[in-house]
C-alpha cells in the first residue's frame, strides 16, 4: 500500500479518518483539549488505516503552531500568509475556515465587549459559553453515540422459540422404566416374598410350574417367562420341568444367566433411547426449546447443562444455585465450564462487580492453565451469542468489555484477526454510567490496561 503523506492526504485519506482529525483539531483549538493526550488514539486510528502517523503528527503540530500564531498576531499580511499555509496541512479547508472564523469571532467579541456595560458583557459571555458548552456537549454525545455504534457488538436478531413435534417425554418415560427394571431385577433375586400376581396365573397353569419353584424361587419363574432366549413353549416347559432336579449351584447359575440377559436387553434399549434423545436434542436446540432441554439434562443429572439451560431461559439466580451445587473436582474442563457459567450469570443479571471479578480470576490464569484454555473459546461464543441474539435486559457495553478481556488475556489462544479488543475497551469507556460506582472502579482498571 502507498504511504500516505501530506501531499496526497486529501485523495488517499479515508473520510472517517479525515473527519476524526477535523474533530480532534477543533477540540484542541477551540476547546483547549491537550493534543498530547490524544496522540495515542490518533496513532491507532492512522495505523489501522495503513497511514504514516509520523507525517500526520508533525503536520498537525505545525498546524497548531500556526493557528497559535494566527490567533496572536494583528498583522493582516502575516495572518493571510498563515491562513494560506494552514490549508496545506492535514485539516480540511472547511474546518480551517471554521476555526479562523471562530478566532476572528472571539476577537471581535472581545473588541465590542469593551463598549458595553460590564453587566451586559458578563451576561453575553455567559450565554455564549453556555451555547458553546451545550453544542459541544451535544456534539460529543453524538460523536460518542456514532463511535459506539461503529465499534460495539450489538444485538442483531432475537432467536424466538419454535414449536416442534417431539416424543421426548415418552422416551424419558421409557428410559426410566428400563432403569427401574434393572434395579428391580437386582433387588428380587432369591426374594421368596416376591408375588407373581394375577397376570401369571394362566402361564403357571399352562407351563405346569412346580409348586416348590413358586414357593422358593418365584422370581425365577418370572425371569423364565419373560426371557427372550427361552422363547418357545417347549423351552419354557423344559426349564420348569428341570427345576426339581437342579442343584442349588445350577439354580444360582440360571439366575445369573437370566438376570444378566435381562439387564443386557434393558441396557441395549437404554442406549437406543439415549441415541434418540441426542437426535431430539439437536432439533430442540435449533428450535430453542430450552425448557425441554433442561428436563433432559435434569433426568440425566447433568448439572453443568442444567445450569446452562437455566441461563438460556433467563433464570440466572436458579442457574447460579445449580452451578454452586456442582460437586466436580476443583480442576478439569468441566469445572471451568461451570465457573464460566457462573460468571456469565452474574454478567447477564448486571451484577457488574461479581461478573468482572469472576471473569478476571479466570482470564488471568488462562495463559498457563490448559483447562481454562480449552473452555475459553466456548466462553467467547457464549458472550457473542447473548449480545447478538438474546432479548434479556443486560448491559451490552459491559458485555463488550468482558469479551475484549477474553481476547486481551487470551492473546495467542483465541485466533480471530477480525476482532480488535481495543474497540471493546473503548466501547465500554465511552458508554459507561459515570454515576455507577461499581463501573467507575472497573473503568479505572480498564484505563490502566489500555495505557
Amino acid at each position: 500500500m502507498q504511504e500516505r503523506t501530506a501531499n496526497n492526504r486529501l485523495s488517499r485519506m479515508s473520510s472517517e479518518l479525515q473527519e476524526y482529525i477535523n474533530e480532534l483539531v477543533k477540540e484542541v483549538v477551540l476547546n483547549g483539549k491537550d493534543f498530547n493526550s490524544q496522540k495515542k488514539w490518533l496513532k491507532k486510528y492512522v495505523e489501522a488505516e495503513g497511514g504514516n502517523y509520523e507525517n500526520i503528527e508533525k503536520g498537525l503540530e505545525r498546524y497548531l503552531d500556526k493557528v497559535d500564531v494566527y490567533s496572536k498576531t494583528k498583522d493582516k499580511t502575516l495572518k493571510n500568509q498563515v491562513s494560506s499555509e494552514l490549508n496545506t496541512l492535514f485539516v480540511s479547508e472547511k474546518i480551517t475556515n471554521e476555526i479562523i472564523a471562530e478566532i476572528e469571532h472571539k476577537k471581535n467579541n472581545k473588541k465590542s465587549s469593551k463598549t458595553n456595560i460590564y453587566i451586559v458583557v458578563f451576561v453575553i459571555i455567559i450565554g455564549v459559553i453556555s451555547v458553546i458548552i451545550y453544542n459541544n456537549h451535544q456534539k460529543e454525545k453524538q460523536r460518542r453515540f456514532l463511535r459506539i455504534q461503529e465499534i460495539c457488538l450489538t444485538d442483531t436478531l432475537y432467536l424466538k422459540k419454535e414449536n416442534i413435534d417431539t416424543d421426548i417425554e415418552s422416551l424419558i418415560s421409557d428410559y426410566k422404566l428400563h432403569l427401574q427394571d434393572i434395579n428391580f431385577v437386582e433387588k428380587n433375586k432369591h426374594n421368596k416374598s416376591f408375588s407373581l400376581g394375577e397376570e401369571y396365573k394362566n402361564d403357571i397353569r399352562e407351563y405346569n410350574v412346580p409348586i416348590d419353584m413358586i414357593r422358593n424361587d418365584p422370581f425365577l419363574v418370572e425371569l423364565i417367562l419373560k426371557s427372550k432366549s427361552i422363547a418357545s413353549y417347549e423351552e419354557k416347559r423344559y426349564w420348569f420341568g428341570l427345576y426339581e432336579f437342579m442343584k442349588e449351584s445350577k439354580i444360582e447359575k440360571l439366575y445369573d444367566i437370566l438376570i444378566r440377559e435381562r439387564k443386557k436387553l434393558n441396557n441395549i434399549e437404554i442406549s437406543y433411547i439415549l441415541e434418540r434423545i441426542d437426535d431430539e436434542k439437536k432439533h430442540l436446540t435449533k428450535a430453542h426449546q430450552y425448557e425441554i432441554l433442561y428436563q433432559i439434562s435434569e433426568f440425566k443429572q447433568e448439572v453443568i447443562n442444567m445450569a446452562w439451560y437455566k441461563i438460556l431461559l433467563g433464570e440466572f439466580d436458579e442457574a447460579l444455585r445449580i452451578a454452586k451445587s456442582y460437586q466436580g473436582e476443583n480442576t478439569g474442563s468441566n469445572y471451568y465450564v461451570n465457573e464460566f457459567n457462573m460468571a456469565l450469570s452474574y454478567m447477564l443479571k448486571n451484577d457488574y462487580k461479581k461478573a468482572y471479578e469472576y471473569y478476571m480470576s479466570l482470564l488471568k490464569k488462562c495463559q498457563y492453565n490448559k483447562d481454562i484454555q480449552d473452555v475459553l473459546i466456548l466462553s467467547v461464543d457464549d458472550i457473542r451469542f447473548f449480545i447478538a441474539h438474546s432479548n434479556y435486559n443486560f448491559d451490552r457495553h459491559f458485555a463488550n468489555l468482558i469479551l475484549a478481556l477474553h481476547y486481551y488475556y487470551g492473546n495467542g489462544i483465541i485466533n480471530d484477526e477480525k476482532y480488535n479488543y481495543d474497540n471493546g475497551f473503548e466501547c465500554f469507556l465511552l458508554a459507561f454510567d459515570e454515576e455507577n460506582k461499581e463501573l467507575e472502579y472497573i473503568s479505572k482498571e480498564v484505563k490502566d490496561i489500555v495505557r
